[in-house]
């Protein structure tokens, strides 16, 4: 390029020797002004051509960190309705108990005095000493009586055993890890295991509420807070470490296209002042089909994390397509500035 410019230049002052002097001859002062003008613009074609040998700037089509998806929400009133059913579940078992079992008790407590006034008649030695004893047996029986009734009383609810808890995690636990595979098919494996302590958790809460709950009250706020904590905990979880499946929006893609648009009419513009307008033209076109690509691979129901990679592919094959192209483009120019030394020494 530099040898192009200097012979330009060259045949420029000679033409202008040979030229026979007429009257509009120009004067000294132009002609020092146009061979300024000649060495400038000599300095300038040697500076693009400088330009031209280095590798463009490609700056990446799609912002990757624009990529979003819209999945399936998760269901989290699935533990309301599990919690509820076996809050349900529990209490009606404990009442169809419940009244076999005070039967049984009082019973019991029946059998127990009548036996030892049993005793205290087989034992008594006289009508008074049966009575005495009939008298304490009665009082301890009314104590006991007593301090059933007042154990009745002091139930504002009826609380499960440990065997009613046992049939109610194995029921939940199934129910969660059926919630855990769902999760983990719209927003990846990860989510879903780090989901699954939260849900333990919920779990061990939901024991220690039906335990420990002195009213139905009392029992319905603790699981209301139960549910609460469960879904901000698994959201959090969603947050960080989902890979969810689904279409990106309209707006996110939109986003990304105006964003790849920018990016290209930059690169244009550097792409025409080095290559001129028919370079411009084929960058356009491998853009334009390269921005159809990666919409196409936005609207699909897929991963995430794998429409991410296959935008990062995409930037990555458009670079290496313009920067293919360029030495095509500087081949070009070669071949041009060749011809044109060509004739420049022919006509010498």
């Amino acid at each position: 390029m530099k040898k192009s410019a200097l012979l330009l230049l060259c045949c420029a002052l000679l033409a202008a020797g040979c030229v026979r002097p007429q009257d509009n001859t120009p004067s000294k002062f132009q002609r020092q002004a146009n061979i300024k003008k000649y060495l400038q613009k000599a300095k300038e074609w040697r500076n693009v051509g400088r330009q031209r040998q280095k590798p463009l700037f490609v700056p990446a089509l799609a912002d990757v960190a624009l990529v979003r998806n819209t999945p399936v929400p998760p269901d989290f009133d699935f533990l309301t309705r599990l919690l509820e059913r076996n809050r349900q579940i529990i209490a009606r078992r404990l009442q169809q108990t419940y009244a076999q079992d005070s039967a049984a008790k009082l019973s019991s407590l029946g059998k127990h005095y009548l036996s030892l006034a049993v005793d205290a008649a087989h034992q008594a030695s006289s009508p008074a000493a049966l009575a005495d004893s009939l008298r304490r047996i009665q009082q301890e029986q009314n104590e006991a009586w007593e301090k059933f009734i007042s154990a009745q009383n002091g139930q504002t609810r009826l609380k499960p055993g440990q065997t009613l808890l046992d049939d109610s995690r194995r029921r939940i636990e199934k129910r969660n890890q059926e919630f855990l595979d769902r999760l983990a098919f719209y927003y990846g494996p990860k989510a879903a295991e780090q989901s699954r302590p939260v849900l333990t958790k919920a779990l061990k809460d939901f024991e220690q509420a039906m335990k420990q709950a002195q009213t139905e009250q009392d029992l319905s706020a603790r699981l209301q807070q139960i549910r609460q904590q469960t879904a901000q905990q698994i959201n959090a979880v969603l947050a960080k470490d989902s890979d969810p499946l689904g279409i990106t929006p309209e707006d996110a893609i939109a986003q990304i296209r105006s964003g790849s648009i920018l990016a290209q009419q930059q690169l244009e513009a550097r792409i025409e002042f080095l290559y001129g307008k028919d370079a411009v033209l084929q960058a356009r076109k491998a853009f334009n089909r390269t921005l159809d690509e990666m919409e196409t691979a936005l609207r699909e129901n897929n991963r995430l994390s794998r429409k991410k990679a296959e935008l990062e592919r995409l930037n990555g094959f458009y670079r290496q397509e313009i920067l293919t192209s360029q030495k095509r483009w500087n081949e070009k120019v070669k071949r041009q500035a060749d011809r044109l030394d060509y004739l420049s020494s022919a006509h010498l």
